[in-house]
């Protein structure tokens, strides 16, 4: 129910011409008509006014047709809104449903409202935690589609729809366990894309580089407190990002040639990386 109603500019100008007596009648016809939209069950009609006046009142009653229909389409869509909230995050899997429009709104509201915890909360000792269990995701509902009561369909919740998205491929066990040895039979696409870095960054990786390389990005991973959700997409990144290191490295050693000193950081570069930082302080040596 509206508190309130609102009397628009545009709509205002025509009572300029008018007497303020005729003016108060508008109001008060104005006024009443609202009561009665709100309240049409406890507030009658209102008559109407004779002649002219009932013209001048008649856009003013349009407006607050119009205003009122859109209050109540307001307040419909943010209940919705508030239902949907709360069955994606009590009932994920009835919430998937419904944006996938496999069941209607009402329909799972029911299904939610079915579920009850077994055994109740009072009665269950903390020990047995593992007991709180939701009841079967299989409820009977009315079928939309029949005006008849008796006329009853089961519907069985899918929660395959949410086990899929945690099933991941490429999680932290996989890309531990992973072979780097083998890796062209087990992981094709992967060895792909790992050979693609190598041509990007002129290098090859040994076997030996690689499972460096994946114990530095878990532990770099780990000290930063990040959840990777993909390990494949992760090493890549971080096979790439490699290209940068290795530029600093190779300016780093050039530049302490000068002095005599030939400095390799032990682990951080494979083997052809190395023979390159040589053959860099070679040519400085015999230049200088």
């Amino acid at each position: 129910m509206k508190d309130s109603f609102i009397l628009h500019h545009d709509t205002l100008s025509v009572i300029d011409e008018l007497s303020d007596e005729q003016v108060g009648k508008i109001i008060k016809e104005i006024y009443n008509y609202s009561l009665h939209l709100n309240n049409p069950d406890e507030v009658a009609r209102p008559n109407g006014l004779p002649g002219l006046l009932s013209s001048v009142a008649h856009p003013f009653k349009k407006q607050l047709d119009r205003d009122l229909k859109a209050y109540n389409k307001q307040i419909k869509d943010n209940s919705e809104k508030g239902k949907l909230g709360n069955l994606k995050r009590w009932h994920r899997d009835l919430y998937d449903l419904v944006i996938g429009k496999s069941l209607t709104l009402e329909s799972a509201e029911k299904i939610a409202k079915d579920r009850q915890l077994s055994p109740p909360d009072p009665q269950r000792s903390p020990s047995n935690s593992k007991d709180r269990q939701l009841s079967p995701t299989v409820a009977t509902i009315a079928d939309n589609d029949s005006d008849s009561d008796s006329d009853i369909k089961e519907i069985e919740i899918d929660k395959s729809i949410s086990s899929k998205k945690k099933n991941k491929k490429f999680n932290l066990s996989w890309f531990k366990n992973l072979d780097f040895s083998d890796l062209q039979n087990n992981e094709p696409k992967f060895y792909d894309k790992l050979k693609g870095i190598e041509s990007m960054l002129g290098l090859k990786f040994s076997c030996q580089t690689l499972n460096l390389e994946r114990e530095k990005c878990i532990n770099w991973s780990k000290s930063k407190g990040k959840q990777v959700k993909d390990w494949k997409a992760t090493f890549s990144n971080w096979m790439i990002n490699r290209k940068e290191n290795n530029k600093n490295e190779v300016t780093n050693a050039s530049n302490n040639s000068h002095s005599g000193i030939r400095s390799y950081r032990s682990g951080s570069i494979d083997d052809q990386m190395q023979k390159r930082i040589a053959e860099i302080n070679a040519a400085r040596y015999a230049a200088g």
